[in-house]
């Protein structure tokens, strides 16, 4: 069977988002190195770059090279190459080499495979605390704090340092392989892939990746149709209880356990009497306080933040310091200020400005009796739900395969915009 270069390269981009910040080669991290890689063989195999416009192109680049210079007047170049460049040659190379209708859906069938390989590694983890990463790096697994076990079980880590990162990134793979469910009704891979990892997400017991996980799945009905709603959730509604059912007949003690965990979980959004402090779930209160103490923190720093390198600590009691960052957007001020914060917000609403357009100029093609459920509108919710779940974690893994989302979902509206995508 011949292997187009094309679809090797699209999986060595979407397969360096699984290499977890403890793999290093040659004084840098691995993921980087795989997308330099590609970026290589792109430029020998002599490929024809475009500007998709001219104007946008500029005012992007603009807000780049702003973020890249907050690392370069800190003097951290590594960091620079890490947190810029590396994301954006991801983006612009998948938008690049996705030229036609069949490179696209090969990209969301080789998304499909990476998750369903992660998730059953993860569910592996989870109930052996095998994690495969680890054993290749070399790196002590070590189930503690916010990695520690629930009701016997481990909460994944993955190819992540935390197991929410784990989770978050599940939760991005979700929003394509729920569109793909739409979309492909026919394809098994896509629905398997989907159950095994929202399972899998589950198991983390997180209390921010099951709302994500919900959220999501809640947006894709509505944008499937409303008039299908009513019937999905009941139909949901019977499946966990026909589970809930079986489960307690089985008396399957792990799994009771974990449903026990699933309602107190739900039950502290609303009321505090339900908390597992000694779960670490009664966290969001430092969440909330996080705003505050960052904003202290960085006195008179805020224009350009402390750094890479710079330490947050800060003493909330007698036995505890706070020194983690679980926002990605404060985690963002606190190195970069508010110039390197306003970039990224820049850049986020702008991609989303652009596929509210490039949905509704979809919608407004098909046919009545068509599923309203179009790429950019997935992506949309997608993105949505990414924003929100920034505000309970920060995962650089997560935001690397968000800017590979990004160059898939610019590589499809470019490829609409030229009649190549039905």
């Amino acid at each position: 069977m011949k292997i187009r270069i094309s679809h090797m390269l699209i999986t060595l981009l979407l397969t360096s988002c699984l290499f977890p910040r403890r793999w290093i080669a040659l004084g840098i991290y691995s993921y980087v190195i795989e997308i330099l890689f590609v970026a290589m063989l792109c430029v020998f195999r002599g490929r024809h770059i475009t500007v998709p416009s001219k104007k946008i192109h500029i005012l992007i680049l603009g807000l780049v090279l702003l973020h890249a210079m907050c690392y370069v007047l800190h003097n951290n170049i590594k960091a620079m190459i890490y947190s810029v460049v590396a994301p954006v040659l991801l983006t612009y190379l998948l938008y690049e080499i996705i030229v036609d209708q069949e490179k696209y859906e090969f990209s969301l069938r080789a998304i499909a495979i990476v998750f369903l390989i992660l998730s059953v590694l993860s569910m592996l983890e989870t109930f052996t605390s095998f994690n495969l990463w680890d054993k290749i790096s070399g790196y002590e697994v070590s189930y503690i704090a916010a990695n520690g076990y629930r009701y016997g079980l481990a909460r994944a880590r993955g190819a992540f340092e935390t197991s929410i990162n784990n989770g978050m990134f599940m939760v991005l793979g979700q929003g394509v392989l729920l569109y793909c469910i739409t979309k492909y009704k026919k394809s098994l891979l896509f629905r398997v892939s989907y159950t095994a990892t929202l399972i899998a997400a589950i198991l983390i017991m997180s209390r921010a990746t099951i709302i994500a996980c919900a959220v999501l799945t809640l947006l894709w009905m509505f944008k499937s149709g409303m008039r299908k709603l009513p019937m999905r959730i009941i139909k949901i509604a019977l499946i966990l209880l026909v589970l809930y059912g079986l489960v307690r007949f089985l008396n399957i003690t792990v799994i009771i356990n974990f449903f026990e965990w699933l309602g107190n979980t739900l039950n502290a959004l609303i009321d505090s009497r339900y908390v597992d402090y000694d779960a670490n779930i009664g966290d969001s209160e430092q969440r909330l306080l996080l705003f505050g103490w960052i904003y202290e923190a960085t006195s008179g720093h805020r224009l350009l933040g402390l750094g890479e390198y710079g330490v947050f600590s800060k003493t909330v009691n007698n036995v505890f310091t706070k020194t983690s960052i679980e926002n990605y957007f404060l985690w963002i001020f606190f190195r970069l200020g508010w110039v390197g914060l306003i970039t990224i917000i820049v850049l986020l609403v702008m991609f989303m400005i652009h596929i509210i357009k490039h949905d509704r100029l979809e919608i407004r093609d098909l046919n009545k009796n068509e599923d309203k459920l179009t790429f950019p509108g997935m992506m949309l919710c997608t993105t949505l739900v990414y924003v929100a779940t920034n505000f309970a974690c920060a995962g650089q893994n997560d935001t690397l395969f968000f800017c590979a989302l990004v160059g898939i979902v610019l590589a499809y509206t470019k490829l609409r915009q030229q009649g190549v995508v039905a």
